[in-house]
């Protein structure tokens, strides 16, 4: 995971250096050209993120090493392009919008923040309450955010054994642990 991230890091920076540069050649006219390519990258993120999630859930589930878990999240996507897309538009979009939709009433402190510092003292009185209501909207914002995870994890292993899996073979099923 570790490499596929510096991959991701180096592809970026070395894309961004090349928009940096013809932006600066073209005085600015290269940024209008280069914008679709930018905007054509979302897409391609996603998917090179769900091709992780299918290599870390073969290496998980099957116990594969880590380029046959990279070539069976391959071939994963490459099979089954319009079901990994479907689950990923449902997945990755409800959950943000469902997140955002939750999260955005906590942002509401860190935006009346700047607004203490309007006139030229700071106001206190709205410095505190904005902190107050951070501090304490801290742990209500990991929650939502671990339930955003494990949603999402839980999506992917259940997508990865859907589609690695034989049509007549049983699917595993949730047992109660017994103590």
């Amino acid at each position: 995971m570790t490499l596929y991230a510096i991959a991701v890091i180096l592809i970026n920076l070395v894309l961004q250096a090349v928009i940096t540069l013809v932006t600066i050649v073209t005085f600015g006219l290269g940024m209008l050209c280069m914008t679709p390519l930018m905007l054509l990258l979302y897409p391609v993120m996603f998917l090179s993120i769900v091709w992780m999630e299918q290599a870390v859930n073969g290496i998980i589930i099957d116990k594969m090493e880590i380029m046959d878990a990279i070539k069976q999240g391959w071939h994963i996507i490459r099979n089954n392009l319009l079901s990994i897309v479907l689950v990923m538009v449902v997945v990755y979009f409800g959950v943000g919008m469902v997140s955002g939709i939750i999260i955005l009433p906590m942002m509401v402190p860190f935006m009346v923040l700047p607004l203490s510092f309007m006139e030229g003292e700071p106001n206190l009185t709205i410095i505190s309450i904005s902190l107050l209501c951070s501090v304490a909207f801290g742990p209500l914002f990991a929650l939502i955010n671990g339930w955003a995870m494990a949603f999402t994890k839980s999506a992917w292993v259940l997508t990865y054994l859907r589609l690695t899996r034989p049509v007549n073979e049983p699917q595993p099923v949730l047992q109660e642990t017994t103590t």
